[in-house]
């Protein structure tokens, strides 16, 4: 796949994709969020390409965006020698030469071979106080909030929290067979239950369990007993309870989505999906 590009320090960097696509008619992230943008009647505010993005990113550079996607990084100029052609730096078309300011013994004696990139803040320093918070209605400075599920919870009650794991590409993967053996090898897709409220539950590793939550709504799901978890909580791991005909691998895999318990609520600043607000009740099976 491709993204925009990145930088760190003095390093421009891309991620380019390496092979054609084997189904014609998967579409990218950039090209989903456009078409769903379109069905939503906001398309007007998507009317540019990824590549559009990156090369706009690129305007002020000596480089273009297909120099780029040739080179990958531009980490060649941190280098003590100076850019020559076909050698390990040379991020230029053809054989043009570096500019001067782009020579890696001027870049290391004005910045520094790892320099500190100024803050995006109106002073330029760690700011306590957004002023963009303040313009857009919120408190300018960051506050507790408590949930609005509360903070008390019943004797066989519990808040579910969900994260991904680290050989699986946050919610992506799990259809791929290789990564999902991983999952099958080690049983991964259990949901995670604290020994103490496990024990008080008579509940053990491999039982199933009801989750029932408080809009009515109820899961089976298999557990996990371990000390690795708060005891107020659960723990899904991401990326599990397909039901897609077309995700033939992650459907056998089976496991529990968050999605199917939750309310839809989103945060009032971001606008993000608050999937953490959600509590069950424990019932065994």
């Amino acid at each position: 796949r491709e993204e925009i590009i990145k930088t760190d320090g003095a390093t421009v960097s891309m991620r380019t994709k390496a092979v054609d696509k084997v189904h014609p008619e998967t579409k990218s992230f950039d090209e989903i969020i456009t078409l769903l943008a379109q069905k939503m009647g906001v398309g007007q505010y998507f009317e540019f390409s990824l590549d559009d993005w990156n090369e706009a990113l690129l305007a002020e550079q000596p480089f273009s965006l297909a120099d780029l996607k040739r080179m990958g990084s531009t980490q060649g100029l941190t280098y003590d020698e100076p850019v020559v052609p076909g050698g390990c730096g040379n991020l230029l078309p053809g054989d043009k030469p570096a500019p001067p300011h782009l020579h890696p013994r001027a870049f290391l004696a004005s910045n520094g071979r790892n320099p500190v990139p100024p803050l995006g803040t109106p002073s330029g320093l760690f700011e306590f106080f957004s002023q963009r918070f303040a313009q857009a209605g919120f408190n300018g400075i960051a506050e507790w909030r408590e949930p609005e599920t509360g903070l008390s919870l019943g004797s066989n009650e519990f808040r579910v929290i969900h994260g991904k794991q680290g050989y699986h590409s946050h919610v992506c993967t799990a259809n791929i067979p290789m990564l999902a053996q991983i999952t099958k090898d080690y049983d991964t897709n259990r949901i995670w239950m604290n020994a103490s409220r496990a024990a008080a539950l008579g509940v053990s590793s491999n039982d199933t369990i009801r989750l029932r939550a408080k809009n009515g709504r109820t899961a089976e799901v298999r557990i996990m007993v371990t000390e690795r978890i708060h005891p107020d909580m659960l723990f899904a791991p991401a990326g599990y309870g397909n039901r897609s005909p077309y995700l033939e691998v992650s459907k056998e895999l089976g496991g529990f989505n968050p999605h199917d318990l939750c309310d839809f609520r989103t945060e009032p600043i971001s606008g993000h999906a608050m999937m953490s607000e959600l509590i069950v009740e424990v019932e065994r099976v």
